[in-house]
């Protein structure tokens, strides 16, 4: 298999674990929401964004430690190793993704109420300011998830660089003698025979 497709199969595994729990978060608020129960929705906004940052800090140190995983095992890398671990990581760390469950979180508090014949009203609690730190946040963090993985990568391919052997003289004369005997035994007899002539 090639590096992309074992950095994809390991991912796809971390991301649906992801995907999971970033469903299951709003139900602990969601719960909490009762007509007879003051909630102060700042708050609860903020919480949730609290909890879906951190999600997502552990999900980027998730697929962090599977790229060093792969990388590990590769050994070596190409350009073009590189070139397609960047697109897999891409792929999985979408700001999107976040930002549309911001959305859904909102649309599930509507239903919730309307379930008592309640009203949410957004506007009347500045859901736009939460939104857009969510938004911020989302877009950042994943920016500085794939830039700290590729930075890795670098870092791995300049080490297995410099871990190669340098071949200095001495050892590129040694290589060439053992390799090629029968041609060094030829020379030494023909410079023999030369010399041999010379003196005579």
């Amino acid at each position: 298999m090639s590096i992309k497709e074992v950095l994809n199969t390991s991912c796809k595994l971390a991301y649906d674990e992801h995907v999971d729990r970033l469903l299951s978060i709003p139900e602990k608020y969601l719960t909490e929401i009762k007509p007879n129960k003051q909630i102060s929705y700042p708050d609860l906004f903020k919480s949730y964004n609290s909890d879906i940052a951190q999600e997502l800090n552990k999900f980027g140190d998730k697929i962090l430690a599977e790229t060093r995983r792969v990388l590990t095992s590769k050994g070596v890398l190409s350009s073009d190793d590189k070139e397609d671990i960047a697109k897999s990581i891409e792929n999985y760390l979408q700001a999107e993704l976040y930002i549309k469950r911001f959305d859904i979180f909102v649309e599930s508090i509507g239903r919730t109420l309307s379930r008592y014949g309640l009203i949410f009203e957004p506007e009347k609690y500045r859901v736009d300011m939460p939104k857009s730190l969510a938004d911020v946040h989302a877009k950042n963090t994943c920016r500085k998830i794939q830039a700290k993985i590729l930075n890795e990568v670098d870092v791995f391919m300049l080490s297995s660089k410099a871990a190669e052997p340098k071949v200095g003289v001495y050892s590129f004369i040694n290589n060439l003698y053992n390799n090629h005997q029968f041609v060094f035994w030829g020379a030494g007899l023909v410079i023999s025979v030369i010399l041999g002539a010379l003196l005579v």
